[in-house]
Order: structure tokens, then sequence, then C-alpha cells
């Protein structure tokens, strides 16, 4: 039996189970539903608030949703709706220069600092080289990190006690834990440019 530890923390893989998991609503035959328009979006998560600013040449290009979850994308490159395949977990990492934007409820934590605190902490325990640092957004306490190359790391361990680490590029990640909502940013880019988009959600 093989043993996967990941070591990518502040909880990547844990999203990304959940996103794996994602369901979508029916929609009309004419509709892609790994590829909602921004109006489907905002018609299943109701109170899903957008950032004002966005990246030069940045827009709104596809959306899956749920009530208690929306993953959206933001490029400055064309797509074809009709037939893109978003997927929630990967599509920043094969998509290079894409912005993913996730909020979830998460209505059992209830002292936001702390969340981000333990993530911080977290990070710092086990992946250091991530360089995480704690942002203020908007009076928000938010915890954040540049785009590493190869700064996510993933080891198996065998019954023969081997031990096989392989690593792989990390995306910039932006962090916030707002009114039992965990809200994410994460892409190729400078880290600037998800604090930004951050601080202009309304």
């Amino acid at each position: 039996m093989i043993t996967v530890i990941a070591l990518v923390v502040g909880g990547g893989i844990l999203a990304a189970a959940f996103g794996a998991q994602l369901a979508t609503t029916t929609s009309t035959p004419e509709t892609n539903p790994n590829c909602l328009s921004l109006d489907d979006v905002r018609g299943i998560k109701h109170d899903l608030r957008l950032p004002i600013y966005l990246p030069e040449g940045y827009e709104y290009k596809c959306g899956i949703a749920q009530d208690a979850e929306a993953n959206l994308l933001y490029w400055d490159e064309q797509i074809d709706r009709g037939s893109y395949q978003f997927d929630a977990i990967s599509s920043v990492s094969t998509e290079r220069g894409s912005i993913f934007f996730r909020v979830a409820d998460a209505p059992e934590i209830t002292n936001s600092t702390k969340a981000v605190m333990d993530d911080y902490e977290n990070i710092l325990k086990n992946n250091p080289g991530l360089k995480p640092q704690l942002v203020d957004i908007n009076g928000k306490l938010a915890w954040a990190h540049e785009a590493v190359p190869d700064g996510g790391k993933q080891t198996a361990q065998f019954p023969d006690g081997q031990v096989i680490t392989n690593t792989f590029d990390m995306p910039a990640r932006l962090r916030i834990y707002d009114d039992g909502q965990i809200i994410r940013f994460e892409g190729f880019v400078p880290l600037d440019e998800l604090i930004k988009m951050a601080k202009s959600l309304p």
C-alpha cells in the first residue's frame, strides 16, 4: 500500500477534493454546464460578490456554481464558451495566466482571524519555501504568497521505506475568511493583482 502525503497546505488539497465533487445545476440545452455565463452563475449563487478591479485585458470567461459555491475564471485569452470545459481544480495550472476566483460558504468558520493564522502557521511549518505573508484586505486578515516554481510538494511513502517526492509549480494564492465564506484567488500572475482584486470586492 502506498501512502500519499500532500504538503501543499492552506486548504489546497481539501479544496481540490471539494471542487471535484462540485455539482452544476440543470441548464437549457444551449448552455454548457461546464462553462456558464456570469448571469447563470449569479442566478445560482445569489449572494455572489464580484471584484470590481480586473487586470488590464482580463474579463470573466467561464464559471460553474451551486447554491453554496461558485468558481469563476478570469483571463485575457479568448475561449469558446460552448465547448470549453472549466476544471475548478486544474484550470489555473493548465491555463497559465488565468485567474481563478472561488467563493464557498463555510458557516462552520466563526473566527476568521484564527482560521487565517492557522493556515499561515501551517504553511510556515510544512512548506516555508512558499514564503506566505499576512495581508490586510479592507480590515480583514488574509494570507497570501507569490507564485513559486516547484513550490508544491507531494510525497509518496512506500512499505519498504522508500520515499519519493515530486514538486510542481504553485500559483500565487490569496485566501480570506469573511462572514462565513471562504474567498480564494489564484493564478500565475503577480500577487499584487490578486490583492487589488480582493480589495475591490464590494
